[in-house]
């Protein structure tokens, strides 16, 4: 009888919490299961945003520095929040800069900058977590610079475990929570669209339950004794091991936050090849049960040094599979400083400067959103989930619900419903849309026969933007011009009139097709139409402009060679390459020179769009050989000559450059190099697992001076399988096809006859994989044998995802092979490890890797 009465007052306990939160004042609750629920309607809440910066640390002095004003660079970063269809917003506010040591809050510059971001914020219907304690310095990417908070005088691990740091910590979230917003008048506590909190960034923490609960409890009692009842998380995915998950899931939180880097950090430079089995799942380790009734939301999460537009609608689906409510990307590049990408040089997102990423991310937002999700399956090695389709091999990422339309590349997908469209966003062509920008365009319908466009810049990636990036060099520019758009919309079906809104002036459509430059129109058939009021956010085409680096004129061309180090004699050897310019009449001229030459030989390159321009060497000159050369741009009498853009032609009697480009004609052969140590430096990745392994990486050189890649492991410190590295081989073997004819060719040995063998992995272009084991001797063997077909084998994830509770081991059965195509992408070499403590003292040295075909 005990028992039944227990269960109904606890019936009735939850009934009454449940209550309590449908009539709070909170806009979210969670549920005694761990969802994160509205209160109005008590369905599952979603939401999926960005971090963004521009209050505090690199960026806040940046702008300062240069004059700018961070409070408009926020309204136009907010502007495009909302054209990407985000509705979260977090950051983890550096305390360092906003408090003392004491843990007064200092009501000054940065803070006054967060409450402008608030109400832009809540102006946008975009909700918000705030984590009031980062402990991180400023300086990132520079060196830190000096601040009065409290966390510059203690260590993270000190900041969670000492009881003077925990003083500092109450105090400054008790003022924190009760500042008043300037712009809102509100105090934070009070803030509706502040919906929940998360405390600590990411805290180390010790490996002790009841010291975690007593920090956890003791922050979480700061909220509620300042009437907070919106939901608290905790951190829970920096810190592995199980001590410290039961800590924290024993504590009186809410909900816990992980994060998701599946490709890594900081490899400064782009990652080349098929990275969607890093993200086709986020796996939660069952630690403890106690976080079953605890909402889970992601704090930061990115694919980076990754420029192509698949990877976000991925990762979102997989988060919802997770039961992750809540993601926001870390994190997200202001405007001004996106031509550098140098605040984070290993993420890389913006509207104007990444369209194809930031469609994806609009995609992957309508995923994360919606109610219910399907599971993922495979065609012909595309991806399909949720009327989503995620393409490695066109780079393209494809969301067709039906009122939905939207494409990060060119398709001719037809769209599901398209008389019931009411979005389309795009890059490229479609069936709805030709466009000969490098810009993201977009299309809302306001009502039958009218519809609003907006048209974005070109976005130029002139250099690698994952690279060591200052504040210099760009790696992107902007180029405002006028391109041919061709548009097909359901019920605009007569004569086409787009209203410029800048000017209000109208132009007609000549067969559907019109110029346009960067900015907002209206299209109809009517033009005497009176309504052309937007429903839509409005984008400040005047801000674009402003803070954009754009290529303005002649004088600040850009051009990019996309044109191989070499041919074979075989092949049509062309000369490829993208011109960046605000201009239309100009010519682009190639001047190659042979050995023994005077002059360089001028030679016309055609255009193929308003981009791309190409010249096929002639018979006489496709022959074994080396050509020196440079690429010209040209308008009248004015020439900018690259590389180095000199203003002078190379067969002006004084053109003196110290560098140009080179192209080799080789034999026809079956061999083609696939690595070669010094030269493919930036090809290769390498396990971070330090923690666990000892091991040094070099270049060194043997007797005949001939290069050797060196990695010399000293001593397994803790349990881990392997060492595997990863050489990315596809831009050599873009145009050939693996088959039963196709042989590998290594030259590799071991140091000291301690390491027996080494696995060598084929990864392909549709991620599957196979295996070969090779002995190993200490002298060099140049090592042949036939690649394998793919096979049910486990390769290593590189980069290493992290967190670290993330799978290491990748197993290829996930995936189902359709691909007619199989091209070779990496190669990675494994090498397998002895067990804990043993002091191994050995490697291999790899001099070059041939691929053969016979």
């Amino acid at each position: 009888m005990r028992f039944y009465i227990k269960t109904f007052l606890l019936i009735l306990l939850l009934d009454f919490i449940s209550v309590f939160a449908q009539e709070s004042s909170n806009l979210v609750y969670v549920d005694n299961n761990g969802n994160l629920k509205w209160t109005n309607t008590n369905e599952n809440a979603y939401f999926f945003g960005v971090n963004y910066s521009v209050p505090f640390a690199f960026s806040y002095r940046a702008f300062e520095d240069k004059g700018i004003s961070h409070k408009e660079v926020i309204d136009l970063d907010v502007q495009q929040f909302k054209r990407l269809g985000m509705n979260a917003y977090r950051i983890h506010v550096w305390d360092r800069e906003v408090s003392d040591k004491d843990g007064n809050l200092l009501n000054n510059e940065h803070i006054e900058l967060l409450d402008y971001l608030i109400a832009k914020l809540i102006e946008n219907d975009i909700y918000i977590i705030l984590t009031p304690i980062a402990w991180w310095g400023t300086g990132w990417p520079a060196p830190d610079v000096e601040t009065p908070g409290f966390s510059t005088f203690y260590s993270k691990i000190e900041s969670t475990t000492k009881p003077e740091v925990l003083k500092a910590h109450t105090n400054y979230l008790k003022q924190f929570l009760n500042h008043i917003n300037s712009y809102t008048g509100k105090t934070y506590t009070k803030e509706e669209k502040i919906i929940a909190y998360e405390i600590f960034n990411e805290p180390n923490l010790p490996k002790d339950v009841e010291a975690i609960k007593h920090y956890v409890n003791t922050t979480v009692k700061v909220f509620r004794d300042e009437g907070i009842t919106k939901p608290i998380f905790f951190n829970i995915s920096e810190n592995p091991a199980k001590e410290q998950w039961e800590g924290v899931a024993s504590s009186n939180i809410d909900g816990v936050s992980f994060q998701w880097y599946p490709t890594g950090l900081v490899k400064y430079s782009e990652l080349k090849g098929n990275f969607l089995p890093h993200v086709l799942n986020y796996s939660i380790p069952n630690h403890t049960d106690k976080i079953k009734d605890k909402a889970k939301i992601v704090y930061e999460f990115d694919a980076a040094d990754i420029g192509n537009s698949i990877m976000y609608p991925v990762m979102a689906h997989s988060f919802r599979e997770a039961g992750m409510q809540w993601a926001t990307m870390f994190c997200y590049d202001p405007t001004p400083l996106a031509q550098f990408n140098s605040e984070y040089s290993t993420h890389y997102l913006n509207l104007l400067y990444t369209p194809q990423k930031a469609l994806g991310f609009l995609i992957a937002s309508n995923v994360f959103k919606q109610n219910k999700i399907d599971k993922k399956s495979f065609n012909n090695s595309i991806l399909l989930f949720d009327d989503v389709i995620t393409d490695y091999e066109n780079d393209l990422s494809l969301l067709n619900d039906g009122k939905n339309f939207y494409y990060t590349n060119s398709n001719n997908i037809r769209p599901k419903e398209i008389n019931l469209l009411s979005h389309i966003a795009g890059f490229g062509n479609s069936n709805l849309v030709k466009y000969a920008g490098k810009g993201s365009y977009f299309l809302d319908k306001i009502k039958d026969g009218l519809w609003e466009l907006e048209v974005y810049p070109d976005a130029a990636w002139i250099n690698d933007p994952f690279g060591k990036n200052g504040l210099t060099d760009p790696v992107a520019n902007l180029i405002w011009k006028k391109h041919p758009i061709k548009i097909n919309l359901p019920d605009i079906l007569q004569r086409i009139f787009i209203f410029k809104i800048d000017h209000s002036r109208i132009f007609k459509a000549n067969n559907f097709t019109i110029d346009v430059g960067p900015g907002r129109y209206f299209i109809s058939n009517d033009k005497n139409i009176q309504d052309t009021e937007s429903k839509n956010s409005q984008t400040d085409f005047s801000l674009v402009k402003k803070y954009g680096s754009f290529i303005s004129d002649y004088s600040t061309t850009e051009i990019k060679n996309l044109t191989p180090e070499n041919y074979q004699e075989n092949q049509v050897a062309k000369i490829n390459t993208e011109v960046y310019s605000s201009e239309n009449d100009f010519d682009v001229y190639i001047y190659f020179k042979k050995a023994g030459w005077r002059d360089y030989q001028k030679e016309l390159m055609t255009a193929k769009d308003d981009f791309y321009f190409e010249y096929s060497l002639p018979t006489q000159l496709n022959k074994n050989g080396f050509l020196e050369y440079f690429i010209s741009v040209e308008k009248g009498k004015d020439i900018l000559t690259f590389p180095g853009k000199i203003n002078s032609s190379p067969n002006n009697w004084d053109f003196n450059s110290q560098e140009n480009y080179q192209l080799k004609i080789l034999p026809v052969s079956d061999k083609i190099t696939i690595y070669n140590p010094l030269k493919d430096k930036n090809n290769i990745i390498f396990s971070n697992i330090w923690r666990d392994v000892d091991y040094n990486i070099d270049y060194t050189f043997d007797e005949n001076e001939k290069a050797e890649l060196s990695v010399f492991i000293n001593k397994v410190k803790e349990s881990f399988p392997e060492l595997a590295f990863q050489i990315s081989v596809g831009e050599y073997l873009d145009e050939i096809q693996i088959d039963d004819n196709s042989k590998l060719m290594i030259e590799l040995k071991n140091n000291n006859d301690k390491i027996k063998k080494v696995l060598i992995r084929f990864l392909f272009n549709d991620g599957t994989a196979s295996q070969k084991e090779i002995k190993l001797t200490n002298n060099y063997q140049l090592l042949e044998f036939a690649i394998p077909e793919p096979e049910n084998i486990q390769y290593a994830l590189l980069p290493r995802p992290y967190p670290t509770f993330l799978p290491y081991l990748f197993t290829t059965s996930q995936l189902e092979n359709h691909n007619e195509k199989l091209k070779l992408e990496s190669i990675q070499i494994a090498i397998p490890l002895p067990e804990t403590g043993t002091e191994l003292n050995d490697g291999i040295k790899i001099k070059q890797i041939i691929i053969k075909q016979k």
